[in-house]
């Protein structure tokens, strides 16, 4: 994993049966701190459609695309930044889950309101799509 640790992405690397971080590199490190997972994932801003993430793993090895949204707390105030999530194997280790941050071109013009608006939207239209299904806002 020392491989992802320079790359500019902010990337975590999660075990999805007892939640637990187990790598986060640089650009991570920098972007959100000693912040926690559960603050993240359950932040203000932040929109999952599973509260577990062990509730993915079959999603995810059927290769469907799954994002989070997730709040990051800034000196600008809190942000959302969507994580695109992808199950992976290393030696050694269980499948764990890759959470991939990606840039949102219009958190910088969006404020509070139209945030929860676009992201409520997307909400009940990935309900209204059927069970465990997600979409991007």
């Amino acid at each position: 994993m020392s491989a992802y640790y320079h790359l500019t992405t902010p990337l975590w690397v999660v075990d999805p049966l007892d939640e637990r971080l187990i790598f986060a590199n640089h650009a991570t490190q920098a972007l959100t701190g000693e912040s926690s997972l559960s603050a993240l994932r359950f932040g203000p801003l932040s929109a999952c459609t599973q509260t577990r993430l062990s509730l993915y793993l079959n999603d995810l090895q059927h290769q469907h695309e799954i994002v989070e949204i997730w709040t990051l707390a800034s000196t600008a105030g809190e942000l959302a930044r969507h994580c695109r999530l992808t199950l992976a194997t290393f030696p050694g280790l269980a499948p764990v889950i890759l959470f991939e941050g990606a840039n949102i071109p219009h958190a910088a013009t969006e404020n509070i309101d139209e945030h929860f608006k676009r992201v409520d939207k997307a909400l009940y239209q990935a309900k209204h799509h059927g069970r465990s299904r997600v979409l991007v806002a």
